[in-house]
């Protein structure tokens, strides 16, 4: 079985291959992640009540000290052959593929954050957590 890695790029997506459960989990976490939005019970992921991505973007916040949930995975940056224990990516790429993927409107979902909303990067200035707390 081969198992893909989707990463979105200026509105292409290139599809490698996934080596760690890693990847899979964070794909699993992005479905939860939205799930307020498409049942319509929020409009934006800042609202995004008992979700990871919220609790990401509140511990991001420029007015406070940057920092990543300790009862989260932390994110470790771009794959590489020392990878520390993480998720392979950085917190603004996991934004704006949570933002962009909430966008697309779907016939058999409820909601959808509007389209008229600048993307999460531009609406806000968040910076990278180091290490958990």
């Amino acid at each position: 079985m081969i198992t893909l890695r989707l990463h979105v790029t200026r509105a292409w997506l290139i599809v490698s291959p996934i080596k760690q459960d890693t990847h899979i989990n964070s794909l699993y976490g992005l479905c939860v992640d939205l799930n307020p939005i498409r049942s319509g019970i929020a409009d934006t992921l800042e609202t995004s009540d008992h979700t990871s991505v919220k609790a990401r973007i509140k511990c991001a916040q420029p007015t406070e000290r940057p920092h990543q949930p300790r009862h989260m995975l932390p994110f470790a940056g771009n794959p590489r052959q020392d990878m520390p224990d993480g998720l392979p990516y950085e917190l603004n790429d996991y934004l704006a593929l949570v933002d962009w993927t909430g966008k697309i409107s779907r016939d058999d979902k409820r909601g959808v954050i509007d389209l008229n909303l600048p993307p999460i990067l531009q609406q806000n200035v968040y910076q990278a957590p180091t290490g958990s707390e």
